[in-house]
């Protein structure tokens, strides 16, 4: 009788070894579905933060006593803006969101607050940009 129990363990070694690179490509696939559902959470979240946002900025015009008119849009994107900047640090690093792109994604959502249906001017003058307070 041949005895086999010195190779037993070469054996084992070589299937582990061919059970990875067989589960390798179902792995990667594993880790990019959930890369893909993590970035969809914090778009939603970030989604959610800007519309706190605005919230925000809306009740801190109120407690200034002031109506969201042109005058008072810049003022009202710069508290939107680091309120977004002072809350959600991470997720704006994650997606790399500069000051500038979250000045734009503020005014997009400020279109129609003012009660006209004119969109808003995203390359006016008086950016806030330089009012964000740093992450």
């Amino acid at each position: 009788m041949i005895n086999l129990a010195p190779f037993a363990e070469y054996f084992v070694l070589l299937l582990m070894t061919a059970v990875s690179a067989l589960a390798m490509p179902a792995l990667i696939a594993l880790r990019d579905k959930l890369k893909i559902d993590q970035d969809s959470q914090l778009a939603s979240t970030m989604d959610n933060g800007l519309h706190l946002a605005l919230k925000w900025a809306e009740t801190q015009m109120l407690l200034r006593g002031q109506k969201l008119t042109i005058e008072t849009r810049h003022q009202f994107i710069a508290d939107a803006a680091n309120y977004v900047a002072e809350n959600f640090p991470g997720i704006m690093k994650h997606f790399g969101i500069t000051p500038e792109r979250l000045q734009h994604m503020i005014e997009a959502r400020t279109y129609g607050r003012l009660g006209n249906d004119n969109p808003p001017n995203i390359g006016s003058s008086g950016s806030v940009s330089g009012g964000l307070k740093a992450a």
